[in-house]
């Protein structure tokens, strides 16, 4: 009942907050080379990680918290805990915490939970979503940093659709803010990276991260082939534009799930360019 009525607080506050600072402006350099990560269905065993630490280039793991939409619930990985956190972070990975509630209300995916089609309730959504976000942040070990919503794809065009994403990711945004964490968003770059771009106040968000695969599963470039992460294209636009989210605050997407074998184990990833924020 005490955390209810604290929710209720929370909603009332951010209501009359204001946005966080715009993220255009004049873009630094990027750095030549980012560092790589990989994000997997489930957190991999903390042997594997010890093996990955040494054996592979990848510097950073995407987990997933968990959320309405998540595939590996929590009893599908019962190792996942406030130890491992420490543990691998010991060894010298950063965290990308990953956070899969409701998604698009025009979505395609099956077996999820949508978010309510109404833009007036959107907001307060986002809010409740990052309130479960963080407790469960707090209780593996993570009372502060990054969590990036999950954002799957959806059909683009349509502009109620559009409009709820915006107002559910600027909720999302202040409720983390409000419990003092980093508000990312990962979504496909064609539909929930370009909307958050064109969003009345895209600074709400501090980071983002598109799936943007630049080439066919078999090109023979992956593996030592890492992309900018600028200059990305949807539809003969660059989205998001480079001045947005320029300071350290991308990650990228740029394979989907393959089998990747290092010091003999062998792990189904993604794979990321990463120049943005992550735990700790």
């Amino acid at each position: 009942m005490r955390a209810r009525r604290s929710l209720v607080v929370l909603l009332a506050l951010l209501t009359l907050a204001l946005s966080a600072c715009y993220p255009a402006g004049k873009p630094v350099p990027p750095a030549p080379q980012p560092l790589q990560g990989f994000d997997a269905a489930c957190a991999p065993t903390l042997d594997k990680m010890t093996t990955w630490w040494t054996a592979s280039p990848y510097t950073s793991v995407g987990v997933y918290l968990g959320g309405s939409s998540v595939y590996c619930k929590t009893a599908m990985q019962p190792y996942f805990t406030a130890s491992w956190v420490s543990s691998v972070t010991t060894q010298g990975w950063t965290i990308i915490p990953i956070w899969v509630g409701p998604q698009a209300p025009c979505t395609t995916l099956t077996d999820v939970t949508q978010i309510n089609n109404d833009p007036n309730t959107a907001y307060t959504a986002g809010v409740y979503e990052a309130y479960y976000a963080a407790v469960r942040a707090t209780a593996l070990g993570m009372g502060h940093g990054p969590i990036y919503y999950d954002m799957e794809a959806y059909p683009s065009g349509d502009a109620k659709c559009t409009q709820v994403v915006q107002q559910f990711a600027k909720g999302w945004a202040a409720g983390l803010h409000f419990f003092g964490h980093t508000a990312g968003m990962y979504s496909s770059l064609c539909s929930g990276i370009k909307d958050l771009a064109a969003a009345p106040d895209p600074g709400s968000m501090d980071a983002v991260w598109p799936a943007a695969w630049p080439y066919n599963a078999d090109d023979a470039r992956y593996g030592t082939y890492v992309p900018t992460l600028f200059g990305m294209n949807c539809g003969g636009v660059t989205t998001p534009p480079d001045n947005y989210w320029w300071n350290h605050q991308r990650l990228r997407q740029f394979r989907g799930g393959h089998d990747e074998t290092w010091g003999g184990v062998t792990i189904n990833v993604d794979t990321d360019a990463t120049d943005g924020p992550t735990y700790p």
